[in-house]
């Protein structure tokens, strides 16, 4: 055989070309000054009347301009490093405002007791100690924060005083609901 028959079965090498230039690592984002979930503020029209004469109520702050701050402490921060299984998703409700403090989470094709029970147990593995109140609630402990925790088996079927408490969730799915306490 001929050496250009040979050297056209074998496979042919790129010669080496400059080095390329090192990847620029994207840039980064920089820290707030303030979390973000430290001022909502509601106008004075809508906020709550404080009986004349009577205590401020602590859990509430006076900002200048007749606005309010709502309390810092949410659901956010009390379960931060939380990751929810059962490909549970923010549920949004039809109310008007988010409430930081109570947050709403759905899933679907899972089993209600398979969805409590991981639950359960993600709360654990971030350090939460756990109080069964009934069957579909729990109290969980973090810091100095008490979430309560509610599974609702169906949200078809949990009815609120203007009926279905779950509007928007789908069909047969497992809802699941923190609030600070």
């Amino acid at each position: 055989m001929s050496s250009a028959a040979e050297s056209s079965t074998e496979p042919t090498r790129a010669e080496p070309t400059q080095a390329e230039p090192p990847q620029a690592e994207p840039p980064q984002a920089e820290p707030l000054a303030q979390p973000l979930h430290h001022t909502f503020a509601v106008p004075a029209a809508v906020r709550p009347a404080v009986p004349s004469g009577g205590p401020a109520r602590p859990d509430l702050l006076h900002a200048p301009g007749g606005l309010r701050s709502l309390p810092t402490r949410s659901v956010a921060e009390a379960l931060s490093g939380i990751r929810l299984p059962c490909d549970l998703v923010p549920l949004i409700g039809l109310e008007a405002m988010i409430d930081p403090t109570h947050v709403v989470f759905a899933a679907e094709g899972y089993p209600a007791h398979e969805v409590g029970s991981r639950v359960g147990d993600e709360l654990e593995r971030i350090g939460c100690e756990l109080n069964q109140i009934d069957e579909t609630t729990l109290h969980a402990m973090r810091d100095s924060y008490v979430i309560e925790v509610r599974i609702h088996p169906d949200a078809a079927s949990a009815k609120g005083p203007a009926g279905l408490r779950f509007p928007t969730a789908g069909p047969g799915s497992v809802v699941v609901e923190f609030r600070i306490v």
